[in-house]
């Protein structure tokens, strides 16, 4: 008999649940099941990767969430409601109701009022719950009509279609007389009845690691993740032949559950962007204000504009204004007007970015893309929809007021901060273990600090493999067996939710409307999705990070000024001789990005003369040009050790600069755009399917590589050599509009420190502490007298 499972805990259901999305769909699969619900405890965590990654797979997702319910806030008692969505406004009215769980509940535990329930019961089919329910709770304890009146209440508030009493049965003595009684409820109210199971995790074998998971989450500090200890091992992923054996006497249970899941038909739309609108001026449209502002810009940093600077601008608003985002560029204007009005530091630019001329004429970024070779399509792609992607770095001292300033202005029910999942990584799954399994303190954290730090799951098996140090236990025995074992099935998965350090989304209507909100530790809002479901849903995400170098740059410019030594940061001599002889000698102490033996070393070897150098460097200093040989290879080039070899007459125009090694993404777009004439926006395509090492994305981009490269002339070898070329280092090449940005940081940095090393180190000291102990700035300070 076809049945799914409507009652399910992934391990998003914090430290209650051990089932991982992908191993959840493949079963599904393999049982044929052509829909499945998601129902964590209190909240959507994983519910849009879910409905993502189902959707692609070919199973239905059902939307759904398993949250808890109270008389009054007053109340101590909480009881379990399953709640599935059917369609957006189900979507809608769930984010809302855990968001007032959340919200509006004083107590560590999440419930909303039984009270709230009806203005948000449109859209959602409730189920009775667990033995956790209100029913099955009353029922348990005799109290029949007490529960066939709370039945018909639910019946009331969800409607007669919309409120299932749920069967269950684990193995319990005490299920098999519930599950009795509600069949008589039903009956009774007509009220239907739907079969679960209840599942925490896929296999029947794994049990026993559930209830070590259960064990770990009672002995924490968080009451919102205590959960009984599931008495039986039967709380898996079964199959519809096992669920038929359960409740062959109730077969109308079964295929409710596939009727309900014909009334959930949720769309979400992912992808579809959804921007918040901004205060305009009177008589002003976004793309009309927008290109005012950038006019007014163009005055200030272009006076004589050329021809190529003009159709730059013309061509940016052309492809701004067709993607809609003339609002998005606004607010970011905005924002940063606010800092630099309000004397907050913010950097030159981030990322992408930089590769604008409108967001330079805007002064969000301060890097004159077209002096050095920044490209527009590697910020916005006009070949892809997606929402550019700018992220600003304001000073640390000033970025709270940035951010009570957003909240301000878009509003407080608009605006939030975006969640980060935190995951077991490889020394917290063995501490947690540990406690579990009753090991002494002492004895956890010296197996713990053998470990590395690293989160990746995997590390601890790979640990055991390789150091010597965890060779010699033995691992093989109890109880390092058990320890090791179960350290390795939570590692990776969700522990808690964080703040993310920099992410915010600002919304253009109540965001608990479309994304589920909760309160940290910390009292902060945040959303219960990451920055890539964020993504997903079409939501406007800054990331606004606080920088302790811009901070200690301005406190050194105040300093100054208190002298009557006036420094104007835009007039710096990009040449200065005394500021390159200490980057040649590696003597960047306290500098923004220079500052590590590693990178010392390198500016050593590398000899910096111009910014260009400067860039370079931090492009090169990175895992992947040092264990490629790139690193090498530039290094022996620009010192005449090694020969350059363009390839091909139409590169050296693009790779002089880099002695015929791609050092930069921009490099890539050009060399692919030059060479097979496609646009610089599907140049970029090819550059991120390259990038991505993706074998389907890759064959495709060469078959059309190869197609247009052809077309213009190109014999096939040297079209071959060129593809070879960029697929060895394309995955590499680092964001050049980024490392731009932050060289001038790095310069201005050391220009500082080498001309006014007194007031740079003090404010060094005081406000923003590098890789290093104040005892080796102190020493520093001595060195330069100071």
């Amino acid at each position: 008999m076809d049945m799914v499972h409507l009652h399910l805990h992934s391990q998003y259901s914090m430290q209650d649940g051990l089932c991982n999305l992908d191993n959840l769909i493949k079963k599904a699969i393999k049982f044929n099941m052509k829909a499945m619900a998601l129902t964590d405890h209190d909240g959507l965590y994983g519910a849009i990767q879910f409905y993502k990654k189902a959707k692609k797979a070919g199973v239905k997702p059902i939307l759904g969430c398993e949250i808890r319910v109270k008389n009054n806030q007053k109340s101590n008692q909480c009881w379990h409601l399953i709640l599935l969505v059917k369609d957006k406004k189900g979507y809608s009215n769930l984010c809302q109701m855990i968001t007032e769980a959340y919200l509006s509940n004083p107590g560590p535990i999440p419930a909303i009022e039984k009270n709230s329930l009806a203005k948000y019961s449109e859209g959602i089919i409730a189920l009775s719950g667990c033995k956790k329910g209100e029913i099955p709770f009353l029922l348990a304890q005799k109290k029949t009509d007490q529960a066939e009146k709370n039945a018909y209440w639910y019946q009331q508030v969800f409607g007669q279609e919309n409120f299932y009493l749920e069967l269950s049965f684990h193995g319990l003595s005490q299920e098999k007389e519930v599950n009795s009684k509600l069949i008589k409820i039903g009956q009774k109210l007509g009220i239907p009845v739907v079969a679960t199971n209840n599942v925490h995790y896929l296999e029947k074998n794994q049990a026993s690691s559930q209830g070590l998971l259960n064990k770990i989450a009672n002995l924490g500090t968080k009451e919102r993740f205590y959960h009984q200890k599931l008495e039986t091992d039967e709380y898996y992923f079964k199959s519809p032949s096992e669920m038929e054996k359960l409740f062959f006497q109730a077969p109308q249970a079964l295929q409710n559950s596939m009727e309900i899941a014909a009334k959930c038909n949720l769309e979400l739309n992912l992808g579809q962007i959804h921007l918040p609108t901004y205060p305009l001026p009177l008589s002003y449209s976004a793309p009309n204000y927008l290109k005012k502002l950038c006019l007014e810009g163009l005055k200030k940093y272009y006076p004589t504009p050329s021809l190529k600077v003009k159709n730059r601008l013309t061509y940016e608003l052309k492809i701004i204004n067709q993607m809609g985002f003339a609002g998005y560029f606004l607010i970011v204007w905005d924002i940063v007007c606010f800092a630099k009005q309000n004397n907050i530091p913010v950097g030159p630019g981030k990322g992408s970015s930089a590769g604008s001329l409108v967001s330079y004429l805007l002064n969000i970024t301060e890097v004159d893309p077209l002096k050095y070779q920044l490209f527009f399509e590697r910020f916005l792609n006009p070949e892809r929809i997606d929402l550019p992607d700018i992220d600003i770095d304001f000073g640390q001292l000033g970025r709270e007021q940035v951010i009570s300033y957003i909240f301000k202005k878009f509003g407080s029910n608009r605006v939030t901060h975006v969640s980060t999942i935190s995951t077991y990584a490889a020394r917290s799954a063995i501490r947690d273990t540990g406690r579990a399994l009753g090991f002494l303190p002492q004895e956890i954290n010296k197996i713990a600090q053998l470990m590395p730090i690293f989160s990746t799951p995997g590390v601890i098996k790979a640990s055991l493999q390789h150091l010597p140090e965890l060779k010699n236990l033995p691992y093989q025995q109890e109880p390092l067996k058990s320890l090791f074992s179960f350290a390795q099935i939570i590692e990776g998965k969700p522990r808690h939710l964080s703040v993310h350090a920099s992410s915010m989304i600002i919304s253009d209507q109540s965001l608990s409307e479309v994304v589920p909100l909760e309160v940290t530790n910390q009292g902060e809002i945040v959303s219960q999705y990451e920055k890539e479901s964020i993504k997903d849903l079409g939501l406007l995400k800054i990331d606004l990070l606080g920088s302790r170098s811009l901070t200690v740059i301005k406190k050194t410019l105040e300093g100054l000024k208190e002298k009557n030594i006036n420094i104007n940061l835009n007039k710096i001599p990009l040449d200065d001789k005394a500021t390159f002889s200490a980057l040649q000698k590696g003597k960047t102490l306290g500098v923004f990005q220079l500052e590590s033996s590693g990178m010392s070393s390198l500016l050593r070897r590398l000899s910096p003369s111009h910014l260009n150098d400067l860039i370079a460097a931090l492009s090169l200093y990175r895992p992947g040009p040092l264990d490629s040989g790139m690193t090498e290879h530039y290094l022996k080039r620009k010192r005449g050790e090694e020969e350059i070899d363009y390839l091909h007459p139409k590169l050296e125009p693009i790779l002089k600069d880099t002695y015929g090694v791609i050092l930069y993404q921009e490099q890539v777009i050009q060399v692919v755009s030059t060479f097979a004439q496609l646009s610089l926006g599907e140049a970029d395509l090819f550059r991120r399917a390259i990038s991505s090492r993706s074998p389907v994305e890759m064959e495709k981009q060469r078959d059309n590589f190869f197609k247009k490269a052809l077309n213009q002339g190109n014999t096939e070898e040297e079209t071959e050599k060129i593809f070879n070329l960029i697929s060895k280092f394309a995955h590499y090449g680092f964001n050049k509009a980024h490392s731009t940005s932050y060289a001038l940081i790095s310069f201005v940095a050391c220009y500082l420190k080498i001309h006014y090393p007194a007031f740079y180190l003090a404010s060094m000291l005081t406000y923003g502490m590098g890789y290093y102990s104040s005892d080796r700035y102190i020493q520093e300070a001595r060195r330069f007298k100071v």
